[in-house]
């Protein structure tokens, strides 16, 4: 499998270079630089493609699942074609989990008497949020929001940007005065389930890939 994904990669690399032809050369290398040592590794990628409007599940250079987005807005400064790592997610509270560690035995929930039994607490997609953020290294942040429909939602999704809106002001000021990067990407996808899924295959320690 890491002969298939190198060879892919290079394919890759041999098919930009043929379409590079008076293009941005420099950025489509450090594209491929930037992926290939994430395909280095036995762990799953996430890959956002700004241009193609896609987000990307990969492992070793090959494409595991593909969804669509609807729209990519970002704040702050631009993070460019870089990877970074997932630090933390929010959305969900830690503490509705129960460690399933191979060989550990499922650990007490606060304010519980007794571990819980795991085919109680395995989760799916389903329990999976619909609107999370993935904190990443550098002060950067990634949130996942699915398409508003209806007008009730659009409505509330409208207002409920504007406290977003603030929320950034005061993030990146606040930047600013600790002399800190801030960067916030917001990628709306077309349903729940599609946001669901993406956080379901992306836990904490995750490499994500912009471009």
């Amino acid at each position: 499998m890491k002969k298939a994904a190198i060879a892919g990669i290079l394919a890759a690399a041999a098919a930009l270079a043929v379409a590079a032809n008076g293009q941005d050369w420099d950025g489509k290398a450090k594209r491929l630089e930037e992926e290939f040592r994430l395909a280095k590794t036995s762990s799953v990628y996430l890959v956002v493609d700004a241009g193609a409007k896609t987000v990307s599940l990969r492992i070793r250079g090959l494409t595991l699942k593909t969804w669509p987005v609807s729209n990519i807005r970002s704040w702050g400064r631009p993070i460019g074609i870089k990877s970074l790592k997932v630090e933390k997610r929010t959305g969900w509270s830690a503490e509705d989990r129960v460690n399933l560690t191979p060989g550990r035995k499922p650990e007490k929930k606060r304010k519980d008497k007794k571990p819980k039994d795991i085919g109680d607490d395995v989760l799916e997609i389903d329990d999976m949020p619909a609107k999370y953020g993935f904190i990443l290294e550098t002060n950067a942040r990634l949130d996942i929001r699915p398409r508003a429909k209806g007008l009730f939602n659009r409505s509330a999704y409208a207002l409920g940007g504007l406290g977003r809106s603030i929320g950034r002001s005061v993030r990146l000021i606040w930047s600013v005065i600790k002399k800190r990067e801030f960067s916030n990407i917001q990628v709306t996808v077309p349903t729940k389930k599609t946001a669901q899924e993406i956080f379901w295959a992306v836990p904490e320690g995750t490499g994500i890939l912009f471009f």
